[in-house]
């Protein structure tokens, strides 16, 4: 019956990791595009106020043009040819007109060069000769004159044909200027609007390259689905990020600081999955971990409570040496689970401490000796045997997967496996690590939870103070019907009543 649901739950992984793939495209469009929105916002702002001011600071320059009749000339008596205009707008922009102008104004040829620009209109004859400068009457006296040197140049260009018909040399004599140079009335450049539209358009481009380079070097997490897909396990839950006082480690137990915030309704979601998965399997002691620096101990004793709100017998072990602060978060101090490694794995009874949660007992790290690690493989299996027996779930705070090998042998002897990611800590190639670590005892990893999810959000803490401390004693049944009656909190909003 067991090999029997170790298969379907291997089925199930797998149908869930291809779910989550196929929807990771669209996740993470999302995820970038809110992760990365102001950032492409500050570059295209940036690249914008730089066009704005290279565009306000330039000159203000005027343009005068004046447009010219090209006609046609007279090759034999009866015929008249059609002008080649790219040969005329290379002639009017010539040496030989630049100096019949420059001799006329008494400007130097190169100067006068300088502001020239000649165009031909699509299909048609004529020469647009335009001149540019700052100043809006120079620009309309030189367009004038450089269009009235191009008529003269063009007039002595002509062939004389003595026999021709004077009905067509007179037609194709008529060479002028059709359109006089007019003085501007506002500057053609710089064209305020257009230079802020390309400056918009560029600052996107560029925000939007630089977001993607930024998004291709981080390596964090993206979202809920990636952490799925890389662990090969089902997401079990979201815990959305909670926003507390700097080095105020109990806001975590949102359970307990604010019951009734999102954080809490997610925890009792998990608590409903973890003993739907618990009953499937028919065990009951569940190691939670993380890959190196993810907030695993908070998820593990937020579960904890969620199960003890559900009048569920408990044992919180904090089992991670290296970070051993899960206690405090419960109001349990001075435990020894370090000492289990001296041998006294069939007194751990004697070293359970009772919390201010009806139903949950910690037994906490203790001292660190450097001689010794995490128990022995022999006497952590007869401790969890014992706790097994008198709770009805064994939450296992872990060490980090990737940090030394106490995870190792914890994996080996628990019956169920939590897998904790953190949407800002962890990173894709130690989630990718831990589940290769993890490979030998894949069929225990009943799923994975994301925590720190969206952005930070204050929550509404209870008045009263939490934990208290226990000045390493067991509290006796009196004092903790006291605080039961304080900080025990019934199970409300997004859970199961198990």
């Amino acid at each position: 019956m067991r090999l029997d649901i170790i298969g379907a739950e291997r089925r199930q992984r797998s149908v869930t990791r291809s779910r989550v793939r196929t929807a990771g495209s669209v996740g993470h469009a999302k995820s970038f595009f809110g992760a990365r929105f102001g950032w492409i916002v500050l570059i295209a702002l940036a690249v914008l106020t730089g066009a704005g001011f290279l565009s306000w600071s330039r000159t203000p320059t005027y343009q005068a043009t004046a447009d010219v009749l090209v006609p046609s000339s007279v090759l034999t008596t009866n015929t008249a040819e059609l002008p080649d205009m790219g040969s005329e707008k290379a002639m009017a922009s010539s040496g030989v007109v630049l100096a019949a102008a420059s001799q006329q104004l008494g400007v130097p040829v190169n100067e006068l060069a300088a502001g020239l620009a000649v165009s031909v209109p699509l299909d048609t004859h004529i020469l647009k000769i335009s001149y540019s400068s700052p100043d809006p009457s120079l620009a309309q006296q030189r367009a004038q004159a450089l269009a009235a040197a191009y008529v003269s140049n063009w007039k002595d260009r002509q062939p004389a044909v003595p026999h021709a018909d004077p009905s067509i040399t007179q037609g194709a004599a008529k060479s002028s200027i059709i359109t006089p140079a007019a003085l501007p009335s506002a500057p053609s450049s710089p064209n305020h609007v257009v230079d802020l539209g390309v400056g918009l358009v560029v600052g996107l481009a560029l925000g939007f390259g630089c977001a993607w380079a930024r998004d291709r070097l981080d390596d964090r997490l993206r979202g809920p689905g990636d952490l799925a897909a890389r662990t090969g396990a089902p997401l079990l839950g979201m815990v959305p990020a909670v926003r507390h006082r700097r080095g105020d480690r109990t806001a975590s137990l949102v359970m307990v600081r604010a019951p009734n915030s999102r954080a809490a309704d997610a925890y009792r979601d998990l608590r409903t999955q973890v003993t739907r998965a618990a009953a499937r399997r028919g065990v009951k002691t569940l190691l939670v971990t993380c890959a190196s620096t993810e907030a695993k101990t908070p998820v593990a004793a937020n579960l904890s409570v969620a199960l003890a709100h559900a009048d569920q017998r408990v044992v919180f072990v904090c089992a991670d040496l290296r970070n051993p602060y899960g206690e405090q978060l419960l109001g349990a101090y001075e435990s020894h689970f370090a000492s289990l490694s001296r041998g006294n794995g069939s007194e751990v009874s004697r070293l359970l401490r009772d919390t201010p949660i009806a139903g949950l007992r910690v037994l906490g790290a203790g001292s660190l000796d450097s001689d010794h690690g995490i128990p022995q493989p022999a006497a952590l299996k007869r401790a969890l045997t014992v706790l097994g027996d008198r709770a009805d779930f064994v939450i296992v705070d872990g060490p980090p997967v990737l940090v030394g090998a106490d995870a190792d042998a914890i994996t080996e002897l628990v019956d169920m496996i939590l897998l904790v990611g953190d949407e800002r800590l962890s990173a894709r190639r130690e989630i990718d690590a831990m589940a290769h670590r993890l490979g030998h005892v894949r069929t225990k990893v009943i799923g994975c939870v994301l925590g720190s999810l969206g952005r930070r959000t204050r929550v509404r803490s209870a008045p009263d103070s939490f934990p208290p401390k226990t000045n390493g004693t067991q509290m006796s049944e009196d004092t903790v019907d006291v605080l039961v009656d304080v900080h025990k909190v019934q199970p409300i909003g997004g859970g199961e009543h198990e």
